[in-house]
């Protein structure tokens, strides 16, 4: 499974979290000291398709 385990940010929370949830599961968590992501291990062997994030895929 590729999903995220955890997601942190600085930021107040938002009103609404759907979208938040929708992209990064429940384990999402706002008004923390840092910004972080956790991965499961697995996704660090999965090949980068783009490396320009900022892409359009044109």
């Amino acid at each position: 499974m590729n999903r995220l385990r955890q997601c942190t940010s600085p930021h107040l929370t938002p009103r609404d979290l759907e979208r938040w949830h929708r992209t990064c599961g429940a384990n999402v968590f706002f008004d923390q000291a840092i910004a972080k992501v956790i991965y499961p291990k697995n996704v660090l062997a999965l090949p980068i398709l783009d490396p320009d994030p900022l892409s359009t895929g044109s």
